[in-house]
């Protein structure tokens, strides 16, 4: 492994590359993204705030007609992302989840797609989504459910294998060890904590089993009381 080697760079230039949840060719993206949508209740989201949007791999799947759609994230997409989703009324900027430049109150819906094993201060984060979401505002977090049994099998068969293949195995694990510091049940009890008083609805799929070692993903649908 190259001495200069960095997780953050690696993340960004190799990632959909290697996780299957970032291939838009593959069954895991699809089934990331669909799942998170097919839980929001029915309703007029006119404003909507991404969370982690990355190169925009979520918005085709948000079936609501909105006014304005801010999808914020560490780094800005590639040029021709911005260009594609302008028409529809989609804005990338900057941000960061533990401090939002958003007032109270400022988005009809917030989609936080599989960042909260990355954050360094998950209350803060919490904290912030829920604060910019209106009262009566929907709040959709998806958590993959690592390290369980079923979330760590299915990576060894889909990333692990194609990292290898790549000879990339070394630098995946390292990239994921750096990356995924927040553990599934530490975001759970966190997020129980901060959203108590709102009405939260939880999916794990595939949902065979209610024990969370047996699932790989669960969703998280909040929507805000107070």
């Amino acid at each position: 492994m190259n001495k200069d080697f960095s997780p953050t760079t690696w993340y960004e230039q190799m990632y959909s590359k290697v996780n299957v949840s970032a291939d838009p060719d593959s069954l895991a993206f699809r089934f990331l993204h669909s799942s998170i949508e097919k839980n929001v209740p029915p309703g007029e989201y006119a404003k909507i705030l991404e969370v982690g949007a990355d190169q925009g791999q979520h918005i085709s799947f948000v079936s609501q007609n909105w006014d304005s759609y801010t999808a914020i994230d560490l780094h800005l997409p590639r040029k021709e992302v911005s260009k594609h989703f302008k028409n529809l009324r989609v804005l990338f900027q900057k941000g960061n989840v533990n401090s939002l430049d958003f007032i109270d109150n400022s988005f009809d819906r917030t989609i936080v797609t599989c960042v909260l094993h990355h954050v360094v201060d998950i209350e803060k984060a919490f904290r912030e989504i829920l604060r910019v979401t209106r009262v009566g505002g929907v709040i959709s977090i998806a958590v993959p459910n690592d390290p369980g049994l079923t979330y760590r099998f299915l990576r060894s068969l889909s990333s692990v294998r194609r990292a290898r293949k790549l000879g990339l195995k070394d630098e995946l694990e390292l990239v994921h060890a750096f990356e995924h510091r927040n553990h599934y049940l530490a975001i759970n009890s966190i997020l129980k904590w901060v959203f108590s008083g709102h009405q939260v609805t939880s999916k794990s799929y595939p949902g065979f089993f209610r024990f969370w070692q047996f699932n790989f993903l669960t969703v998280h649908t909040i929507i805000k009381d107070q």
